[in-house]
């Protein structure tokens, strides 16, 4: 054990701190999952699993309960689809929070992205958050009939059925770290009430 006046020993009472104040923010958030590493299919089918076995604990009718695995097997698609992390980069694995407030289940993707991608996701984001409910589901069904569909997915269709199962506006940061990528994180807040 180090002794109280040296680095090492201030190094791990830094390190318990943190572990405590992760810990409390866990417990406060009720926190389901925390999870940093690649997503892909795989992992994604794991991470699910993990998932339904925690919400069993949660009163939530069946209803709140699969808007919750929808929102969140759309939101492991984007993810895995469209991360572009740097190979060996361990700092630019994507991340995936899962929680519950006091009056919403919220689910919190993180992925490396190119930098010429930002401003087409972010012009894509902010016009799904300016439209109304009524709007967003008449495009998704436009988009469903009108799509033809690649290994990448279906041009933003994934954000309209999060947009449209959540019924909330998207929370989300770019954060450039160099001139080729940025850090993305989206948060999609389902709220319990509308379909418990």
């Amino acid at each position: 054990m180090p002794t109280q006046n040296n680095p090492e020993h201030n190094k791990y009472f830094k390190l318990v701190d943190q572990i405590y104040g992760i810990e409390r923010m866990m417990v406060e958030n009720q926190l389901l999952l925390a999870y940093k590493d690649n997503i892909n299919e795989e992992t994604s089918d794991q991470l699910i699993a993990m998932v339904d076995s925690k919400m069993i604990g949660f009163e939530e009718g069946k209803k709140i309960k699969k808007k919750v695995f929808n929102v969140l097997v759309e939101c492991l698609q984007n993810v895995s689809r469209h991360a572009e992390p740097e190979k060996g980069k361990d700092h630019e694995s994507s991340i995936l929070l899962i929680g519950r407030n006091e009056n919403s289940f919220f689910i919190i993707t993180g992925n490396m992205m190119n930098n010429d991608k930002t401003d087409y996701l972010k012009e894509k984001i902010e016009h799904i958050n300016n439209l109304k409910p009524d709007e967003i589901r008449d495009k998704y069904k436009e988009l469903m009939s009108n799509m033809e569909f690649s290994d990448k997915g279906g041009a933003g269709l994934g954000l309209f059925d999060i947009a449209r199962k959540s019924a909330n506006k998207f929370e989300y940061d770019f954060r450039k770290l160099s001139d080729k990528k940025t850090y993305f994180t989206l948060k999609v807040n389902i709220p319990v009430s509308a379909a418990a």
